[in-house]
């Protein structure tokens, strides 16, 4: 299987994989692609780099492994993300305060924790949230990602992230 790497739109580059790279990934969990592959040229990978798959966007966000084992054998080990972690790059905050409590249903926190993130990454919705009776949370100086975890623990709920 062959998975084009892209920088704004355009392949920089094209590595295989086998099936194994792609695993499922846990609900409420982690969404990543390790993949570990063999050039014969240097790769010019960036941060921000990213791979599609089935419709998802995956991004390189730290800085990929490299070892040189001669002119002709270039080794990577990189991480691509979902969206999912970009949750973890912007703090939960209520009228610009990191620690607040906050009263409402689960559409409410989620409608809050999307006008968070969307002040640094465009884009996000709510999907189909479960009507359940509100009640009141208490968030200290947290990041999106966690307050994420928090909601759906107090109201005993699951979350799916589909894109953004």
């Amino acid at each position: 299987m062959e998975l084009q790497i892209k920088r704004e739109n355009t392949v920089i580059a094209t590595i295989k994989v086998d099936e194994t790279t792609m695993r499922p990934w846990k609900l409420m969990g982690e969404k990543e692609i390790p993949i570990s592959c063999t050039s014969t040229s240097i790769l010019p990978l960036q941060i921000g780099d990213y791979i599609t798959v089935k419709g998802e966007k995956f991004t390189i966000n730290t800085i990929p492994n490299y070892r040189k084992v001669s002119n002709y054998e270039h080794v990577y080990g990189m991480v691509f993300e979902s969206d999912l972690y970009r949750l973890y790059d912007k703090k939960f905050k209520d009228e610009g305060k990191g620690d607040f409590p906050y009263f409402g249903t689960p559409q409410d926190f989620l409608n809050l924790l999307v006008t968070n993130i969307n002040e640094i990454d465009q884009g996000w919705a709510v999907g189909n949230v479960d009507d359940v009776e509100g009640k009141t949370l208490t968030f200290e100086s947290i990041s999106c990602r966690e307050a994420l975890n928090k909601i759906a623990e107090a109201f005993q709920l699951e979350w799916e992230l589909r894109g953004k």
